[in-house]
């Protein structure tokens, strides 16, 4: 079964670019554990669904956490124009799997944690076909 979460997932680590790795290993799946320092949560929340059609309007939140806030604010920008392309808005993530992006808000402090971890976050509006 093809899950979004995991579809960008798949997008962000092939892109290369350097704030992630592999799936499972700093970047995750509707959690932000406690370690690694360094990682990055996807999140799907509530969207809009049209019951007649096979495209949903889907939101995802994604968390990027580094020991520094100039390190998660650089991570988090570099994620943000990976997925939020003003001229270039149909993104595949995968072979199958086609999305029209949009951010909803640009990266911001989400908080620090109990070890002065700081979390950036931002949201996208992600079009798309239902997971299959």
């Amino acid at each position: 079964m093809a899950i979004l979460c995991d579809d960008i997932i798949t997008f962000i680590v092939a892109s290369g670019n350097g704030v992630v790795t592999a799936a499972d290993t700093d970047i995750f799946r509707n959690v932000l554990p406690d370690s690694p320092d360094a990682a990055v949560g996807i999140f799907e929340y509530p969207g809009v669904t049209d019951e007649h059609s096979f495209v949903g309007n889907r939101s995802i939140s994604i968390q990027i956490r580094r020991t520094s806030a100039e390190a998660a604010r650089v991570a988090a920008w570099t994620i943000f124009d990976l997925l939020d392309v003003p001229t270039a808005r149909e993104i595949w993530l995968t072979a199958t799997r086609w999305t029209i992006m949009k951010a909803r808000s640009t990266p911001a402090i989400l908080r620090t944690d109990d070890t002065g971890r700081t979390i950036y976050v931002f949201n996208v509006s992600v079009i798309t076909s239902r997971d299959e």
